[in-house]
C-alpha cells in the first residue's frame, strides 16, 4: 500500500487544500503492481493530465 507523506508542513494552506496535497503526495511506481506477485497492470493514469481528481 502507499500512504501519504506526513512530513508536509505548509501552514498557509487550508485543511481542504492540505488534504489535496496529501493525496498528491502518494506515489507508487507501476512496476510495483506488475511485479512482486501482485500480478495486475496499471494503465496510463496520467494520460489526460497531470492531476487525477478522486471525487
Amino acid at each position: 500500500m502507499s500512504f501519504p507523506k506526513i512530513d508536509v508542513q505548509a501552514p498557509w494552506l487550508t485543511t481542504e487544500q492540505m488534504v489535496e496535497v496529501d493525496r498528491a503526495m502518494i506515489g507508487v511506481p507501476p512496476s510495483l503492481y506488475s511485479g512482486g506477485g501482485l500480478g495486475f497492470e496499471v494503465g496510463p493514469v496520467f494520460a489526460t493530465g497531470d492531476i487525477v481528481r478522486l471525487d
